[in-house]
């Protein structure tokens, strides 16, 4: 396998460079997140892949990554330069292991641009560490808008889209490994986040121990009812998807993907129409479109309805823990805050009060009631 090589090239010296007298035997101040300059960018894209000049380049969204809108003559494409640490090479050979299999039999998602050397991936020497990039294709077409739906249509088409990611994804396998989707991580990888945070609300942290056991327990009596496993995107309905006027969706940003219960991307979009009092009621028009769009292409089991709940509460678990690394990042005090616990709290209580109890379904309907009403059983 080849080494990816530097995608950027050494700082040149000249007249911005500091006098000896000011550099000489003074340490770089440690940076924990820095954000590549837009035209060294476009330089560095230039002189790396072989797209024609580009023209244009634009820091469209800072975070974990840094993403970048690069333009040429002919094309739009996007680069995301990956935090320092956040990813091994490992883990991103899996991630575009899975993208060109969507692309080879016929799924939209937005592919990876091999380089003028072959390789897909790069590395940026970046003041806090390397951090690999790599050059998307520009999905086409647009964010629906209200997000993430739009409306009944929309969802339908979405869901369409998402049961042929899965389909396609009982198929795919790499000689990378990326850690499961599993109970590990998305209930005991956040609790072990939340529990130095806690340590002073003994009464929180005795709670949500509880819920993820209720959790946990029900998962794993689903799972060992038939639970479907295959490959996910883990986050579908955060604006990861863009639509064409002619229906057509193409996926992105598959940072999260990997082995797990395809339900997780079901419970993602579970619960879109919210009710009166702003809680999430999943019986709407909204999510009922986007379910026999998906039924119509890979028939929903019950088992798959039945964990519904139970995966949004753990998927409620993941969202949090991602804001804790926000925080870590991005040094928004809030997301780490009692405050932001407080808030979760009253989230999560809502959610396990929201769904009424309801029996682990005994053995494989292919064909349910997709009007029932999904709740964790007894």
């Amino acid at each position: 396998m080849k080494t990816p090589v530097a995608m950027m090239p050494p700082a040149p010296e000249g007249e911005h460079a500091p006098a000896a007298d000011e550099s000489v035997g003074r340490p770089i101040f440690p940076v924990a997140h820095s954000i590549p300059a837009t035209d060294a960018v476009l330089t560095a894209i230039a002189s790396t892949y072989a797209l024609g000049a580009p023209v244009a380049c634009s820091l469209i969204r800072g975070g974990w990554n840094d993403t970048y809108r690069v333009e040429t003559a002919d094309d739009r494409y996007i680069l995301r330069v990956c935090g320092a640490g956040r990813r091994s090479l490992t883990d991103l050979r899996y991630e575009l292991d899975f993208l060109l299999h969507l692309a080879r039999v016929g799924v939209g998602v937005s592919t990876p641009v091999a380089r003028a050397d072959g390789h897909r991936i790069g590395i940026l020497r970046a003041p806090e560490g390397d951090r690999f990039t790599i050059l998307f294709t520009h999905a086409p077409g647009s964010d629906p808008q209200p997000s993430p739906f739009k409306d009944a249509v929309q969802a339908g088409r979405f869901g369409r889209a998402l049961a042929a990611l899965h389909n396609a994804g009982d198929t795919f396998s790499s000689p990378y490994p990326r850690p499961a989707r599993d109970l590990r991580y998305l209930l005991d990888k956040p609790l072990a986040a939340f529990r130095p945070l806690l340590a002073h609300r003994p009464a929180d942290w005795d709670y949500v121990t509880t819920v993820a056991e209720v959790i946990r327990a029900r998962i794993t009596a689903l799972a060992d009812a038939g639970l479907r496993w295959g490959t996910v995107h883990r986050d579908p309905c955060s604006g990861n998807a863009t639509v064409t006027a002619d229906g057509r969706v193409t996926w992105f940003d598959f940072e999260h993907c990997g082995p797990g219960w395809t339900a997780q991307d079901l419970a993602s979009a579970y619960g879109i129409d919210a009710d009166d009092a702003g809680g999430y009621v999943g019986q709407g028009p909204i999510w009922q479109a986007l379910l026999s769009g998906y039924h119509a292409v890979r028939p929903v089991m019950a088992t798959e309805l039945a964990a519904l709940p139970a995966l949004v509460v753990a998927n409620s678990f993941f969202f949090m823990e991602a804001n804790l690394e926000w925080a870590t990042v991005r040094g928004h005090e809030y997301w780490a805050s009692d405050e932001h616990f407080t808030d979760w709290f009253t989230g999560l209580r809502q959610l396990m009060a929201r769904y009424a109890q309801r029996p682990v379904p005994a053995g494989d309907a292919s064909s349910p009631d997709l009007n029932l009403q999904h709740g964790w059983g007894e």
